[in-house]
Order: C-alpha cells, then structure tokens, then sequence
C-alpha cells in the first residue's frame, strides 16, 4: 500500500504526540509531517491485521503539490517517481 499526496495525506493535523502547552507537536517524520494518526495510515493498519503480508509505502508530504513533490520534484524526486522505483525492485 503507497500514501502519496499532501498535509491531508501526510496527517498533518493529526500529530502522533499532541502538542501540549510548551511542547511542540512530534510526528513520525517531523520534515513531512507524517503521522501514523493520518487516515490512510489508521486504513493501513486495519488491513494489517487481517492481512500480515502487507507493506506501506509513506511517500504523502506536507506542502506537496501535484506540481511540486507528487508528480514533479525540484531537488529530490517525486513521490510517484520514488513509488515506481519502489515497484519495479518488488
């Protein structure tokens, strides 16, 4: 299973550890946001448990655009660049 996409994506808004009067908010991977609270990552781990050869692919990045990080990439490739790289190796 691949998350691709932005902050709704990523869970943003949803960090793992809630941020609590002077301590900031923490999530799985603080550069994009991405929380294992995100929907698609609660979706995944449903599946998980019925299915256990599953794996996740967590490309989804906060402030991604379909311009700039899902199908295209300034520094870096893009998130279905790196998922088709990840394909072809499987």
């Amino acid at each position: 299973m691949a998350i691709v996409g932005d902050s709704f994506a990523s869970g943003e808004g949803n960090p793992d550890i809630q941020r609590r009067g002077e301590a900031k908010a923490q999530w799985l991977d603080e550069r994009c946001h991405r929380s294992g609270k995100s929907f698609a990552a609660q979706v995944f781990a449903k599946i998980q448990k019925m299915r256990e050869n599953i794996y996740l692919t967590y490309l989804a990045c906060a402030g991604a655009t379909v311009e700039n990080g899902i199908l295209k990439a300034k520094g870096e490739p893009s998130q279905l660049n790196v998922l088709e790289s990840i394909a072809t190796m499987r």
